[in-house]
């Protein structure tokens, strides 16, 4: 496609369910590998191209994955997990794969993750993340495009960043959960997002506190358990349509998310000119008069 084409004039107006989120959906199934025993069931995944993806790692690995595009249902079982590398082919396709860096140290104890693009060592966003995991106790290197990450048994302790990462904050946690000792993150990330890998984690048995705030704290724990698990609607696909049904004056309902993950949102739009009302699962909007928009 190289192009839309898009005629104006014509208010949106109609029903939708909005999908999940995209960026709860791929942390929590990276977190699945975690979990050593049974099948974990997530429901409400969107079928996108990032989600096949993070299949295809997962199987890679050695996990046992069956995935319902119908229904959006996914099983993994990750009790056989057997290898410690993921490759260039794999990674290249998302950024979001490096979330795989722990999740794989704690099951093997030794960690290869492709950095996309083959780049070497270098000012990035996943430097928040090797230095995370070095502050854990893990040693860390960089060979032919690939970091290398070591540790026997990760160590709590103390993590700041220099600015929230969400990557960095998820990736963390995975090391966090299984680790000697408390674990501290400062400055972490407190998207909903967030939130929805460590309700995650928890329900599997983690101790996970503070998780939306800037300061969350890990209590260690033995070993997490397989559950079943629903991700939370995806905010960013409500507020586009949200936009649309603003822009256009038209009216839309909308279920399947939180809307309070859009609190700003609503606050701008209602002095626009919309109106806005909370449902049970989601809210309505209708757009303001033209002379308003």
């Amino acid at each position: 496609m190289d192009k839309f084409l898009i005629t104006g004039s014509k208010a949106l107006n109609g029903s939708l369910k909005i999908e999940g989120a995209k960026n709860a959906a791929l942390p929590i199934i990276f977190a699945t590998l975690l979990i050593k025993k049974g099948e974990t069931t997530l429901t409400n995944v969107p079928p996108l191209r990032d989600i096949f993806t993070a299949i295809k790692v997962l199987e890679y690995l050695g996990a046992k994955v069956s995935y319902d595009e119908d229904a959006q249902v996914m099983t993994v079982d990750a009790s056989y997990i057997h290898q410690n590398t993921a490759p260039y082919e794999l990674m290249r396709q998302m950024r979001a794969s490096f979330l795989v860096l722990g999740p794989i140290l704690v099951r093997m104890g030794e960690a290869h993750i492709s950095l996309p693009g083959g780049c070497v060592l270098g000012s990035r966003p996943v430097d928040f993340i090797i230095g995370g995991f070095q502050k854990l106790g893990a040693t860390v290197t960089e060979k032919k495009g690939y970091v290398i990450a070591e540790a026997k048994k990760l160590t709590g302790g103390k993590i700041y960043f220099d600015r929230p990462s969400h990557t960095g904050t998820e990736n963390i946690l995975y090391g966090a959960v299984n680790a000697k000792g408390k674990t501290e993150i400062f400055n972490a990330a407190c998207d909903p997002e967030i939130v929805d890998v460590a309700d995650f984690l928890n329900k599997a048995g983690a101790k996970i506190k503070g998780a939306g705030t800037p300061h969350i704290i890990v209590e260690p724990v033995k070993e997490l358990k397989a559950v079943e698990y629903a991700v939370q609607g995806d905010r960013l696909q409500a507020g586009t349509f949200m936009m649309a049904a603003a822009i256009t004056g038209g009216s839309v309902k909308l279920s399947g998310f939180n809307p309070e993950h859009l609190s700003i949102v609503n606050h701008k739009l209602i002095e626009m000119g919309c109106e806005i009302k909370y449902l049970k699962n989601g809210l309505s909007l209708t757009g303001p008069k033209e002379q308003n928009r």
